[in-house]
């Protein structure tokens, strides 16, 4: 069951973050299909790691996804990059918002790492020639 809440929570959380910086990064196809759905879970188990959520904690994460899921499908099928930079920073500070003290300095230690992480790939891809590969 938490696997399954968690899995949910990855693709919501996860959608924007891989999904805009290939768009970056892919010239003419930029469509959603290739986002590998196995890297949404990956970073979603990241961001949640060690945070130890409740079964009520959980349901709440799932709301806020659903509610915002159709304005993220919206603004990806509009490649608009602002929308989904904002709709991500304000679910993700909402799904804070429902945490405890200490499970938000947990999460904000995991969404420090993330950052770090991907700035540490985008700085790294320019420099190659070769494209990354999809699975990437």
């Amino acid at each position: 069951m938490i696997r399954m809440t968690l899995s949910a929570l990855a693709l919501a959380v996860a959608v924007a973050l891989p999904a805009t910086s290939r768009a970056q990064q892919a010239s003419t196809d930029s469509t959603p299909s290739t986002v590998q759905p196995h890297r949404h879970h990956r970073l979603a188990h990241r961001l949640f790691k060690d945070v130890n959520l409740t079964k009520d904690e959980r349901g709440q994460m799932k709301a806020i996804h659903e509610k915002y899921a159709p304005q993220f499908k919206t603004a990806r099928q509009a490649n608009d990059k602002a929308t989904i930079q904002s709709l991500r920073t304000q679910e993700l500070d909402e799904m804070r918002g429902v945490l405890t003290p200490d499970q938000q300095t947990k999460f904000d230690a995991n969404r420090a790492a993330i950052r770090a992480h991907w700035k540490k790939q985008q700085s790294t891809t320019p420099s190659s020639a070769a494209p990354a590969p999809s699975g990437a």
